[in-house]
């Protein structure tokens, strides 16, 4: 028998190497010159894409979308070597380093190792004057609004003036909606000037 492997010269090879992931045409010819087609297609599983959902809030939880793009389905897929499952979307997953295998149907394997990263936390700090305070915000996802009230109304300034004396429960809020809480007390009000 001779053969031809995508329209190439037929020869007597009967083993072809350097074949990467794609479709596959190969000619068998006879002695007497008859021809046999058969079709294949090799796919070897090269390369897995995934999508990563971090968290929005610093503490929160992220999830995974883990999709093979070659090999033969279905797949098994493990974390951080877990017990492997089917499932290809993983949730419920804190901020940190992971490491997924994807194994096919043909028990081929990749290994890929991701990182979910997450915003900092939202620290709050005060300048306290007199009745007069301003909020301090860093980390999380600014912009921020203040709530000077416990959380009921957020405004986008940062300074409040003319503040009776007492303790107040402040939050702030940034872009995702992540909140921070703190106290700040005023010990100073105009009466003490009278």
């Amino acid at each position: 028998y001779m053969y031809s492997l995508n329209s190439g010269i037929f020869s007597n090879d009967t083993f072809a190497s350097g074949l990467v992931n794609g479709e596959y045409i190969l000619k068998i010819r006879d002695q007497n010159g008859c021809l046999s087609e058969n079709k294949f297609t090799i796919s070897i599983l090269e390369s897995v894409k995934i999508l990563i959902d971090r968290p929005l809030c610093y503490g929160g939880k992220g999830k995974i979308a883990i999709i093979p793009e070659n090999g033969t389905p279905p797949y098994l897929i493990s974390l951080n070597e877990n017990t492997p499952d089917t499932s290809q979307v993983i949730t419920d997953l804190d901020a940190g380093l992971y490491t997924i295998k994807v194994i096919d149907a043909l028990s081929d394997s990749i290994i890929q190792q991701i990182e979910i990263n997450q915003p900092d936390s939202i620290i709050l700090s005060f300048d306290v004057r007199k009745d007069t305070f301003t909020i301090l915000a860093s980390g999380g996802s600014p912009p921020y609004t203040y709530s000077v009230d416990g959380g009921f109304v957020y405004l986008s300034v940062s300074e409040f003036a003319n503040v009776p004396k007492g303790v107040y429960t402040i939050k702030v809020k940034d872009s995702n909606n992540c909140i921070a809480e703190d106290e700040v007390e005023i010990i100073y009000s105009l009466t003490d000037d009278t």
